[in-house]
């Protein structure tokens, strides 16, 4: 691993009790800042503690005792996560702070906003995840089986908190050096984990059938089902299933026009599924067109026929069945495809890759680094960037962790070109519907860069940009001519950020597997732990545990790339899937508490909190004032539902509730994707500078002409290019923004 070190010389002070603001602590001091830890000097830490504390200076003083103003006049940043006004007392609120020493940046991670009526509660991990509607929705088949709301053990909102965090002081720091004017920054749990669950959030007025998972259809008429109809409504190529040694593999087979024939050839399925008619109809063009709308496509799974569907699964499982997992695990690493067998937590401590690629040290056994450098990059020989509006970042990713690199950034005011090819490969559920939400803010440009034209247009791109943001096996970004020697050759300060599934600082046997969220799920023992009784592990939650964190952790490679001055930087699923579970993997028990049944509701208690005598006689208003005047940890357990009507905003409202750090839901009515489009808006950071609300996703290859003529290109040279295939302006039958 190389060693490039952004924040040498970077002061931090930090007075944080759980692991969000010590994990924000932790990564700056992987980044090179010296961090002043202050612990009350009774405290004793935990394993997780001691690994988020690795790389500090650690005082054991009491406040009273600090001589804050002294230490003040030396610190950069400072990191607090109390309550709001807690530590006014010891002069430490953003006030005093900045009083002090202007340019400071001072990161306050308080359970809920501020502004909040809740903020002066006391928010536990698990009140947090109660209140943003975590513990209500857990998924499409946890519903089905008519079970209720249900605690999870990993600390999400923490983990969320961790990554915003870290971004706005790396973007605040960035900017300071335009003017010497630090930041006030809040990143409440509440809100960054509303935004990490943000996919989740999405709701499209009258989507079509063609796009919605078939648990989904049942759930909405509020049906529940037996568990053999529920098996049969999972996607057959999206799943696990129970190999011959007892050991359950989960397959991962994305809706794309190349992985699909690949997975189901490499599994002996294909060629029969061909013979009998499998509909391979293009899943851009309208369902009207389509051979028999009724049979669907093989490239839109949740329109295709039941009769396919029971095929497939039928066929998977008796092929399944016929070897081990381990001969499965190696079958598919060897094809280049996506599959895991389901681990445990501690079979993944263990695992030999884990271990060989740093992602768990050898010596401790505990998880590594979040993010790594990949080269050393000229650092002195490019200018030093200072402002976030200065910055253009191409953005070549896919899906969901890679698009949020730069997609989480959009709030800052960079410029982002985002480039796909002038043909797609996924459906247009993974492109349209799941780019809604951190494709905002992008330019789209439809582009062949294997084509010498493509490429020369691309080379003229980097030479104009700061970051190239990527998703892949680390092998393949030599294969594309994007490695960091590539750029660098082209541009001095021009850097990539890779965002790959099994990478870690070093190479290990499956740095180069394809995975996605669920896959690095079923490796790292996420899936084991909330498997259900007896039934086959399924995902946790529908959209984005693993994906948007390890995408807010490329963020924050994506500013050390900038900060660094063109090195170059990494992380992955499997470095997200650690830190989401992070106390888990350290061998402690995570976030407990109980749910409490009432008269007209459901409510989250931490472990503390004494027995409730008859809690079925009780309403939750009854037990909220209980909760405020003992001082307890709880919560109305809250569902998405509830959260979009308590923070639906009007679009000319939306400046003010980001000023006042509010969560926002807005619809759009006008939006050619959906008759109405409800989205989460990104409220995760609130600072003093400006906050932007991302533009509108745009349809592909809304923006190539306009980034042609930026490089030069004349109309007449376009057209020739547009004939050639270089360039498009839209994917082939692609008319509608979503294709019905």
């Amino acid at each position: 691993m190389s060693v490039v070190q952004p924040l040498v010389g970077t002061k931090v002070l930090e007075i944080a009790g759980r692991q969000a603001g010590a994990g924000v602590g932790r990564i700056l001091a992987d980044l090179g800042a010296s961090i002043t830890k202050i612990i009350h000097p009774n405290y004793e830490r935990t394993p997780a503690e001691l690994w988020l504390d690795r790389g500090k200076g650690i005082r054991f003083q009491h406040l009273s005792e600090a001589n804050i103003e002294a230490m003040l006049e030396t610190t950069d940043v400072v990191i607090e996560n109390g309550r709001p006004g807690r530590l006014s007392r010891f002069g430490l609120d953003a006030e005093a702070v900045r009083n002090v020493r202007p340019e400071i940046v001072h990161l306050s991670l308080p359970g809920f906003p501020a502004t909040d009526p809740r903020s002066k509660l006391r928010s536990s991990e698990g009140v947090i995840c109660a209140a943003a509607g975590l513990y209500a929705e857990r998924g499409w088949s946890h519903a089905l089986r008519g079970n209720g709301p249900a605690i999870t053990d990993m600390p999400m909102a923490s983990a969320y908190a961790t990554a915003f965090g870290t971004l706005a002081v790396l973007v605040a720091l960035l900017e300071r050096r335009r003017d010497g004017v630090g930041d006030t920054i809040e990143v409440s749990l509440h809100n960054a984990l509303l935004e990490g669950l943000s996919y989740n959030h999405l709701k499209l007025e009258d989507l079509p059938n063609r796009y919605v998972d078939r648990r989904a259809r049942w759930v909405r008429k509020g049906a529940k089902c037996d568990e053999t109809t529920l098996q049969r409504l999972l996607d057959p190529v999206y799943r696990s299933y129970r190999c011959a040694d007892g050991r359950y593999f989960y397959l991962a087979t994305p809706p794309h026009r190349d992985i699909v024939p690949r997975t189901l050839s490499a599994l002996g399925l294909w060629d029969e599924l061909i013979a009998s008619g499998l509909p391979l109809d293009y899943p851009y063009a309208a369902s009207d067109l389509w051979k028999d709308r009724e049979e669907g496509s093989i490239f839109g799974p949740p329109q295709l026929a039941d009769r396919w569907f029971d095929k497939l699964y039928d066929g998977l499982v008796s092929r399944f069945a016929e070897r081990p997992a381990s001969a499965w695990a190696d079958h598919f690493r060897q094809a280049g495809l996506s599959g895991q067998i389901v681990q445990t937590r501690e079979e993944w401590r263990a695992d030999p890759h884990a271990l060989q690629s740093g992602l768990i040290d050898q010596e401790s056994g505990m998880p590594g680094v979040l993010l790594w450098p990949i080269d050393d990059g000229p650092r002195g020989e490019a200018d030093p960037v200072s402002n976030m509006r200065d910055v253009t970042i191409l953005d070549l990713a896919n899906v969901i962790a890679g698009p949020t690199c730069a997609g989480a950034l959009a709030r800052f005011g960079p410029r982002i070109i985002k480039i796909d090819a002038p043909s797609p490969n996924f459906d247009p559920y993974i492109t349209v519907v799941l780019a809604l939400q951190y494709g905002r803010g992008k330019d789209s440009m439809l582009l062949d860069v294997r084509t010498p034209p493509g490429r020369d247009l691309f080379h003229e791109l980097v030479r104009k940009s700061d970051v190239i943001t990527y998703n892949g096996a680390p092998s393949q970004p030599g294969a594309l001519g994007i490695a960091p020697a590539n750029l660098r050759a082209l541009n001095p300060r021009a850097a990539l950020v890779q965002v790959s599934a099994y990478g870690g600082p070093y190479t290990g046997p499956k740095s180069d597997c394809r995975g996605y969220d669920e896959i690095l799920q079923a490796a790292t023992g996420i899936m084991a732990a909330h498997r259900e009784g007896d039934y086959p592990p399924e995902e946790f939650a529908q959209f984005g545990c693993v994906d948007v964190l390890t995408g807010l952790l490329g963020s924050c490679a994506t500013m050390a790339a900038i900060l660094s001055r063109g090195a170059s930087w990494a992380t992955s699923l499997a470095a997200g899937a650690q830190l989401i579970q992070l106390p888990l993997l350290c061998g402690e028990s995570g976030v407990g508490g109980r749910i409490e049944t009432l008269a007209d509701g459901f409510y989250y208690l931490d472990e503390d909190v004494p027995p409730i005598s008859d809690p079925a006689t009780l309403c939750v208003a009854e037990l909220d004032a209980r909760v405020a005047t003992h001082d307890w940890a709880g919560h109305r357990v809250t569902s998405y539902q509830e959260l979009r009507a308590t923070f639906a905003t009007n679009r000319e409202d939306l400046p003010d509730a980001m000023t006042k750090g509010m969560a926002a839901f807005t619809t759009d009515t006008g939006h050619p994707v959906a008759t109405s489009l409800t989205l989460l808006e990104q409220t995760a950071v609130r600072r003093e500078r400006p906050i932007i609300a991302p533009a509108r996703l745009e349809k592909y290859g809304q923006s190539t002409r306009a980034i042609c003529a930026e490089l030069g290109c004349s109309d007449a040279k376009f057209e020739d290019l547009k004939q050639a295939g270089v360039v498009a302006e839209s994917w082939p039958q692609h008319t509608q923004f979503l294709p019905v």
